[in-house]
């Protein structure tokens, strides 16, 4: 048997199509957690992180939330934007309630 004919042979085979699929979103599904709520004294402890890290220009490790799931950043913040209540580092968007915790 030719060498062309033998390497169809031993492909791997999809019996149900989508189902693979199928399992890794039922995963991300799964996986997915409700916005944690932050208690009164943890988000005046995060304000005040954040605002020394504005006037030092430091850089911040930043937990926040996403469509069900946290997210990790790290970074200087490039801009706070009161009028929207977001701020960007390194170029993403993150809104300050979404913001779970920071990090110095």
């Amino acid at each position: 048997m030719p060498s062309k004919e033998r390497r169809g042979k031993w492909q791997p085979f999809d019996a149900l199509e989508g189902y693979k699929h199928s399992l890794r979103e039922a995963e991300q599904e799964r996986e997915r957690i409700p916005r944690p709520t932050l208690l009164p004294d943890k988000i005046e402890e995060m304000n005040r992180s954040l605002q020394q890290a504005l006037a030092e220009e430091r850089t911040l490790k930043i937990t926040y939330y996403r469509d069900g799931y946290l997210h990790k950043i790290e970074g200087k913040v490039e801009k706070l934007d009161p009028a929207t209540d977001k701020i960007k580092i390194r170029g993403i968007g993150i809104k300050l309630r979404d913001i779970i915790d920071i990090e110095d």
